[in-house]
């Protein structure tokens, strides 16, 4: 019998960003998103992470059984 497991997706941007202070780099990471950081430069990295958390008793939003 099928199950509902909790899944989660990662995607972590890495970027060096040059301010006058650690809070004038975090309130322009508070205002941007990655599209404006590929915008500004081709020198970021990016890593993926991709893990089944475990199995939880809730309903399911994605169906990838072979009877569903």
């Amino acid at each position: 019998m099928a199950k509902v497991y909790r899944c989660q997706m990662t995607k972590l941007v890495t970027v060096n960003i040059k301010a006058d202070s650690a809070e004038q780099a975090q309130e322009w990471l508070d205002t941007h998103d990655e599209n404006d950081i590929q915008a500004e430069t081709k020198r970021y990295e990016t890593e993926y992470n991709d893990e089944v958390i475990g199995e939880v008793d809730e309903d399911a939003v994605i169906d990838i059984t072979e009877e569903g």
